[in-house]
């Protein structure tokens, strides 16, 4: 008896079941125009990912070591290999050394680096390494603003005048930067220390609705006047479990108790994941903070309906 009529049919089978997967997993990754920002548990760093409206990638710093590959891995798209933009605020090694990692496994197309440089041997590898994968260097300074399709960053520090001048830490040039899209403002402070942020005390234009704390929520970085003035809805601290320095410290921590604002840690709630669709808001974590506590997403000062968790 001849089985080969019934082996194709079968191969045939499941040749189309599987196509029909295919399809049914990539199209309404296609078809949502949704922006999603991930703030990631990279351990003792800052990592964060940003696909805006479902087509483009960036990411903003990259950790210590290569866990920014997994949660690249859970929100990127299995079929898109390519991050149009990186950013890495400032040389330390907790915020630039996954990108040796990145750019192994992604096609990077431009690389934002500080422009106060280091002469570390992992920094200057990572120079050299984007240089022989093609990857375009710019180095902007504050004021620098960039439309990525309906999104739009703008970089509020450095100052083109502090490359001239000899900083005893690179913290002191850190890029602050936000995100602003669908009238929703992130703001990312990098490890910008105290000095730095009183000196932005004039900029209205920080007011956001989401503030990445600075320098993992160390007492020496965020202030109680740029916390008034940033006036978040949400906040998240990229911080390390245990980690050796004591972050978060326990006068941010009762900052944010005396304001009742809501803040995640990377460190207790894993990546925080915020999805903007339109007008609608989504705010869900890693370990399922929200769901475990029962509580309401926070609603946003500039969104017209802020929703439950999906």
């Amino acid at each position: 008896m001849d089985h080969a009529p019934v082996g194709k049919k079968l191969f045939a089978i499941s040749l189309i079941l599987s196509l029909a997967l295919l399809i049914a997993t990539t199209i309404p990754h296609i078809l949502h125009q949704r922006t999603t920002i991930v703030f990631c548990n990279v351990g003792q760093g800052d990592g964060a990912y940003i696909r805006v409206e479902n087509r483009m990638d960036i990411v903003i710093d990259a950790g210590p070591d290569k866990s920014i590959l997994t949660c690249l891995g859970r929100y990127m798209p299995f079929f898109d290999r390519t991050i149009e933009l990186a950013i890495n605020t400032h040389p330390q090694k907790d915020h630039y050394y996954g990108f040796l990692y990145l750019i192994d496994r992604y096609r990077v197309q431009n690389l934002f680096l500080n422009p106060v440089q280091s002469t570390n041997q992992s920094f200057q590898q990572l120079l050299l390494k984007a240089k022989q994968k093609k990857v375009n260097l710019s180095f902007p300074t504050a004021p620098t603003q960039l439309k990525i399709r309906s999104a739009r960053l703008y970089f509020f520090w450095p100052p083109q005048t502090i490359t001239q001048t000899q900083l005893k830490d690179s913290n002191d040039a850190s890029f602050i930067v936000t995100f602003e899209q669908n009238a929703v403002k992130t703001l990312f402070t990098g490890d910008a220390p105290q000095s730095v942020l009183q000196t932005l005390l004039g900029k209205s234009e920080l007011k956001s609705d989401i503030l990445k704390i600075p320098h993992h929520g160390s007492k020496n970085g965020l202030t109680r006047e740029f916390f008034a003035l940033a006036d978040p809805t949400l906040s998240v601290i990229s911080v390390g479990k245990r980690n050796s320095y004591g972050h978060p410290a326990k006068e941010i921590l009762e900052m944010f108790e005396a304001s009742k604002r809501k803040y995640f840690r990377t460190d207790r709630d894993g990546d925080v994941i915020i999805t903007m669709e339109r007008s609608k808001i989504h705010i869900k974590t890693q370990n399922g903070a929200e769901r475990r506590n029962g509580e309401k997403a926070p609603k946003f000062k500039h969104s017209e309906e802020c929703c439950g968790f999906p």
